[in-house]
């Protein structure tokens, strides 16, 4: 049985999850192969949202004005060492070129409106 687990470098709580979900399937009458084609499902759903999520991002997302790239989105004076010395609660960063746009919204708030 080590030798089958070893490659999995479970530690013993997780063992323990893993035996009792078993238990639990096998309690139910579930067969163990009817709960891998649902994680398998899971997966493809969750792969699905992503991808849906990652493009209204592209759609949403600022433009750097200098380069065109996608910026990322950051918060700002919320602890000691971002602090800009104005009332700006975020910042798009552009990873290519470091261009920066200031906001007053919260990264919050700004999410909620690309909804």
């Amino acid at each position: 049985m080590e030798k089958l687990l070893e490659p999995f470098g479970f530690s013993f709580g997780r063992l323990q999850d893993i035996a009792t979900l078993i238990k639990q399937l096998k309690r139910n009458h579930i067969p163990v192969i009817k709960f891998v084609e649902y994680v398998e499902q899971e997966k493809t759903n969750r792969a699905k949202i992503n991808k849906s999520n990652k493009k209204r991002w592209e759609q949403n997302t600022l433009k750097c004005p200098d380069c065109q790239s996608p910026m990322n989105l950051f918060p700002v004076n919320t602890v000691p060492g971002d602090q800009t010395g104005d009332g700006s609660q975020s910042v798009w960063m552009c990873p290519k070129c470091g261009e920066t746009v200031y906001n007053l919204e919260t990264v919050a708030e700004i999410l909620t409106g690309m909804e």
